[in-house]
């Protein structure tokens, strides 16, 4: 009852702002109806019964329960309400309050007596979006569509969530989601868009966005985590499925296409356990991991320097019409035990084995200061990637004071990577790499409660990186060039965290104190040995908390760095701050944020000699240690997303005082890039609109993103005087999603994007867009599905367009099924896209899979 309570005050509960100097007053609390439910036969108190107020719309706003005959329930203010009373045993009772009728006496309301039929339940219908402090929820059998099958069909809908396409990586309110929890237990980390992408929508109750999330109980009873965490809620207590398929058929006019699924998810109270597994020779992608960036979600890499060498193009290849066949093997195995109340235990696995061919043209125009020319390049590239996890973590919670976490890791990745290429269709370039990288990574938490307030928590964490490329590249001229690389690239990070957290008055004043001692090394061994060493010490003071609805959290740090790098010596101190604060202001929510720190780039710039990326590009970084300073602020204005209208608009503005910035050396055969310190600044805009609109009744979901980014770079091409880029994009993206009938459902999806590099000698524009259109219908045991694609990669490129389809056929009450699927069915198969830079615009053409024909079926428990 509290709950409802809210709603109906948020609109008129505005709080005393002290630390903005603003004072608002409370208003008056909220009118009552106050009323004696009697028995229409002997006018006696009916002692048990629920009351439910809903608006004129018909939309669930409080209720409350009957106690001893006597019924008090809060009521919003100037607007029209219905009241329905419910006994068991007892006719119901309905009536409607308009705006202007005053209720200021006790009413008496008489029930009849049930003559035709006995109550046995009476249920209340909560709204499908409802907020229970920092928890939000939604219900799912509420808002999923009759085509949805998967719970990431439904959280790319809701209003104030965003699931990238691709990647399944999810935000709320635009943070980053680090978590999905299962029933509360955090099974996958980062990886949890296994579960997202393979989890039946039917097997979840509800989906709570959590706000002030943290696993750690201690630290959970104190307020004091700023996380964001999605909770799936299951059904049942007890659930087992098993979903596994396989799909074969026609790919490209050969009977060779196959695919084989399998996912198995047990959740109990005691274990959690999925395990998935596939295979394909069909362009897909099953696997959560991004080979490309894998070590972008773990935060101990963050303080690692970027690879040497980045991986080759088609590792971009994330699009859903592929560029590429493959042979991918994935298999991923996540558990939670809990062996006792005190100590649970977590393991993972994952194995990735990717195939990958690809074919790709590109042209190439060159406009610098003083010339212009065009390059071209002809590249077959075939390339095999191995990937292995292997991790346990476990947790003792030895008491209610004291918590001991521990995790290790190890990781195995390797890349073989084969190029032919003619460049300029005159020289013909061959080259041949491997790269293995390991890693082990050993974690150490400790938390203790040390007072009735206060909270100690030591970590330490200690990484060690190591990548090996093996490199062999061969220009096919007159007089042929063999050039041959062979580099150790080794990092050994070591950090150790004390923090301390007290909470002075509970929720409202919070203070954590922290130490931060870390250390790096850094070694590349090529022709000649390069040396880096890092040592900083970190100390910050955080205050945080809330004044009613008023957020705040300011944090103060001062940091101390000695750098030696091949003999260059650097020590620097400075002082660094972060604000944010968010509160309620005429019905409407703000936040800001404003920061200053250090940006970590220059721990990339280390090298001696010069490195070969590709058949054009050599790397030559600088041996400076400056050290750049990024500052950052951004505002937001939105609404409480569980109104059928919700709203966010954001601004975000950061500034570069001074970093290292290309220097390029471009000629029709290579690119020579170096890294050289700049005392110029350099800054970023975002502006967004997101509107995300709910008719409950049509079950028609309105979702809109206007989105304008603009950038301004310095950079020096070909030796000549720094000169200013500067960079917009304007993003439109539009979308509805409607299930008002049984079986039926339409979603259309639509974004574009205008790409603008301008500078004293260019100008490169380029647009592009894709309009995603869905059908679904279902008569009786067969479900029809139609999907439309649209695509412009580019401003001159034709347009593609993508037929696919599919026909399923599910007996009732037997767990299998058969579908024939279509895809590409108007046979694209070449597909040209622009690429911009502050230099060149380059095209280019890559051959698509072909039209296919597969046959699928599907069995599940």
């Amino acid at each position: 009852m509290t709950q409802m309570k809210y709603y109906s005050n948020s609109l008129f509960n505005i709080s005393v702002l002290v630390l903005l100097g603003l004072t608002f007053t409370s208003p008056a609390q909220n009118p009552k109806i106050s009323a004696k439910i009697l028995d229409a036969r002997n006018g006696k108190k009916i002692p048990q019964g629920i009351a439910i107020i809903e608006d004129s719309l018909e939309n669930h706003i409080n209720f409350a329960q009957i106690e001893s005959g006597f019924l008090s329930i809060e009521i919003p203010r100037n607007t029209t309400i219905w009241l329905t009373v419910n006994s068991l045993g007892y006719q119901g009772y309905r009536h409607q309050f308009h705006a202007q009728e005053a209720i200021n006496n006790t009413l008496q309301i008489f029930l009849q007596s049930d003559t035709t039929y006995l109550l046995e339940e009476v249920y209340v219908k909560a709204k499908p979006i409802y907020q229970n402090q920092d928890t939000l929820t939604y219900k799912v059998q509420a808002l999923k569509l009759p085509g949805d099958q998967k719970i990431e069909d439904l959280l790319k809908r809701l209003p104030g969530i965003t699931v990238d396409e691709y990647s399944g990586k999810i935000k709320y309110k635009n943070k980053r989601i680090q978590t999905v929890l299962l029933d509360g237990e955090n099974l996958l980390d980062q990886n949890y868009s296994l579960a997202t992408k393979n989890i039946a929508i039917d097997d979840i109750d509800e989906v709570q966005a959590i706000e002030h999330f943290t696993e750690n109980s201690i630290i959970n009873s104190l307020g004091s985590s700023e996380e964001v965490a999605i909770n799936l809620k299951f059904k049942k207590k007890f659930t087992f499925s098993n979903s596994s398929s396989m799909d074969a058929g026609i790919m490209e006019s050969s009977v060779n296409a196959l695919q084989i699924k399998n996912n198995t998810l047990i959740s109990t109270p005691k274990i959690k356990s999925i395990f998935n597994g596939s295979f394909n020779n069909i362009g897909n992608n099953n696997t959560s991991i991004e080979f490309s960036n894998i070590n972008s979600n773990n935060p101990a890499y963050s303080f690692l320097p970027e690879k040497l060498i980045p991986f080759s193009s088609s590792f971009l290849n994330s699009d859903l019409q592929k560029t590429n066949r493959n042979n991918q093997l994935q298999l991923d195995f996540n558990s939670i035990f809990k062996l006792h109340n005190k100590f649970k235990i977590k393991v993972s696995s994952a194995r990735l084995k990717d195939k990958y061919s690809i074919i790709q043209e590109n042209v190439s125009s060159i406009n610098l200061p003083n010339q212009s020319f065009s390059i071209s390049d002809n590249r077959h590239e075939k390339t095999l990637s191995d990937y292995w996890l292997n991790s346990i973590y476990s947790k003792y919670q030895a008491s209610t004071s004291l918590i001991i976490e521990w995790k290790y890791q190890y990781t195995d990745a390797s890349l073989l990577n084969s190029t032919e290429q003619v460049i300029n269709s005159a020289i013909d370039f061959n080259s041949n790499q491997n790269f293995q990288q390991r890693d082990q990574l050993a974690d150490v938490i400790i938390t203790s409660k040390i007072g009735q307030n206060s909270a100690l928590i030591y970590t330490f964490q200690s990484l060690i990186n190591t990548n090996d490329y093996d490199l062999n590249y061969l220009y096919k001229l007159s007089n042929p060039v063999d050039k041959f690389q062979l580099i150790n690239h080794r990092n050994h990070l070591t950090k150790n965290t004390i923090q301390l957290i007290h909470v002075f008055i509970p929720k409202i004043l919070i203070a954590e104190t922290k130490l931060d001692v870390n250390q790096l090394k850094q070694t590349i061994l090529n022709f000649r040995q390069s040396n880096y060493f890092e040592k900083s010490i970190n100390l910050s003071q955080t205050l945080k908390g809330k004044l009613s609805n008023l957020e705040y959290n300011f944090s103060v740090n001062h940091e101390e760095n000695r750098i030696e790098n091949n003999e260059h010596v650097n020590n620097s101190s400075r002082f660094n701050y972060s604000f944010k604060t968010s509160f309620p202001f005429l019905g409407q929510f703000i936040e800001y944020r404003n920061s200053k720190s250090n940006k970590s780039s220059y721990r990339n710039y280390i090298l001696t000699d010069s490195v070969f990326l590709n058949s054009r590009f050599i790397r030559l970084d600088s041996n400076l240690t400056n050290i750049p300073i990024l500052h950052t602020q951004s505002i937001s204005l939105g609404n409480n997303i569980q109104h059928n209208l919700y709203y966010n608009f954001s601004y975000s503005h950061s500034k570069l005082n001074g970093d290292y910035y290309q220097s390029q050396e471009i000629s029709d055969l290579n690119i020579i890039q170096k890294n050289i310190w700049l005392n110029l600044a350099n800054e970023m805009t975002n502006t967004k609109l997101e509107v995300n609109f709910f008719v409950q009744p049509l079950t028609i979901n309105l979702k809109s993103i206007v989105e304008v980014s603009a950038y301004r770079f310095p950079n020096i091409i070909n030796n000549s005087q720094p000169r200013i880029n500067e960079s917009s994009t304007f993003h439109l993206g539009m979308g509805f999603s409607t299930g008002f009938l049984k079986g039926f459902s339409i979603q259309n999806i639509f974004h574009s994007y205008y790409n603008v590099i301008e500078n004293n000698s260019s100008l490169f524009e380029n647009f592009t867009y894709r309009n995603q259109f869905q059908l679904f219908f279902r008569l009786k045991k067969l479900a029809y599905r139609f999907d439309w694609q649209s695509l412009q990669y580019s401003t001159n490129a034709d347009p593609l367009h993508f037929l696919d389809f599919s026909i399923l056929y599910r007996p009732e009450k037997l767990p299998w099924s058969i579908t024939l699927r279509g895809n590409n069915l108007l046979n694209y198969t070449q597909k040209t896209f622009v690429t911009l830079s502050d230099y060149a615009t380059s095209s280019y053409s890559n051959p698509l899979l072909g039209r296919s024909i597969l046959l699928s079926i599907a069995y599940s428990l």
